[in-house]
């Protein structure tokens, strides 16, 4: 009775090895890959188990033979996507201030007028005061109220470092 309990599922691991070395069923890590001539064989060819039928001319097997040989073996696809970079908005804000910096009043305020008030406060938290100061007061008062309003919540982030 003891030797049933060692021999059953020696059997049993013993016939799932061996059924997935012969393709039966698929365990990652020991069956093994397709080739690929078998890849290459049309669906019909694939469902029948039939590599060539009869009716094909030795001639037609060697151009079939050509092109498969010149054809490179294809993988599956896999949906590979670029890791996407890591982005740093404060820094994009303090390069973007640099270059509003430079601009004249009237120009910028036509520039922003479809930002919204965080992400020009965030731009204009970086420039120069006199700018900003020239800048808010060229715009509406609920605009510049709104903008002031972001701009001494961003003041008012303290920055922890990293340990």
């Amino acid at each position: 009775m003891k030797a049933l309990f060692i021999v059953v599922p020696i059997l049993l691991f013993g016939g799932a090895l061996g059924a997935a070395f012969m393709g039966v069923i698929s365990i990652p890590g020991i069956t093994p890959k397709k080739t690929a001539a078998a890849k290459s064989v049309p669906k019909e060819q694939q469902a029948t188990g039939d590599e060539s039928t009869a009716t094909d001319s030795v001639e037609d097997q060697q151009v079939t033979a050509d092109t498969n040989a010149q054809e490179p073996p294809t993988e599956p696809s896999r949906a590979v996507s670029e890791p996407k970079p890591i982005t740093d908005p404060e820094l994009g804000a303090k390069a973007l201030a640099k270059y509003w910096d430079e601009i004249e009043v009237t120009k910028l305020i036509a520039i922003t007028e479809t930002y919204k008030e965080p992400e020009l406060a965030q731009v204009l938290f970086f420039m120069q005061k006199s700018k900003v100061a020239e800048l808010l007061g060229s715009v509406s008062s609920e605009r510049a109220a709104r903008l002031s309003r972001e701009l001494q919540r961003l003041a008012s982030v303290v920055k922890v470092e990293a340990l």
